[in-house]
């Protein structure tokens, strides 16, 4: 951890006796990719939250009627990428 910064929080003892099993030279780099983790997920879950609510679609047939069927898809997906 090139950038850290040291933290004090208080945990539950039965969080605390969770996190006595992993290893300590271990456990502040699992806190952090736990955090990362939970926080990129709640952003996905906002984002689909509030394109739910959109009144009107992101994606029309009328923006992309080159990308109507699967096979255009695939088509559009092999120009950018080769046939991977």
């Amino acid at each position: 951890m090139a950038n850290s910064e040291r933290v004090n929080f208080t945990l539950s003892t039965k969080a605390r006796k969770a996190l006595k099993k992993i290893p300590a030279g271990q456990r502040s780099k699992y806190v952090e990719e736990l955090i990362i983790k939970d926080t990129e997920s709640n952003d996905l879950g906002d984002f689909i939250e509030r394109y739910k609510k959109r009144k009107k679609p992101i994606w029309t047939d009328e923006n992309h009627p080159d990308l109507m069927t699967p096979e255009d898809f695939r088509n559009y997906r092999h120009s950018l990428w080769g046939n991977k």
